[in-house]
């Protein structure tokens, strides 16, 4: 699950063990990037420079990789 406060996301991952988070553009540029160790990842995000739009959190972890649509800016 995803939990968003202001720009600050913290993502349950289904495991531990190093994982890494991307916030992606709609037109498919990585926004904001982070990587770690654990069951909780978290992105921070500077809201102001996105634009409306669907963007993807993708999180990949144990050669597993996890998407999910965001909406910004509705």
């Amino acid at each position: 699950s995803i939990k968003q406060n202001g720009n600050h996301f913290k993502i349950d991952l289904p495991s531990s063990g190093s994982y890494s988070v991307s916030l992606v553009s709609p037109s498919g540029k990585v926004i904001a990037r982070n990587a770690g160790i654990g069951k909780t990842a978290t992105l921070n995000v500077n809201n102001d420079q996105l634009k409306s739009g669907v963007y993807l959190i993708k999180v990949v972890q144990s050669g597993k990789v996890y998407i999910q649509k965001n909406l910004f800016g509705f």
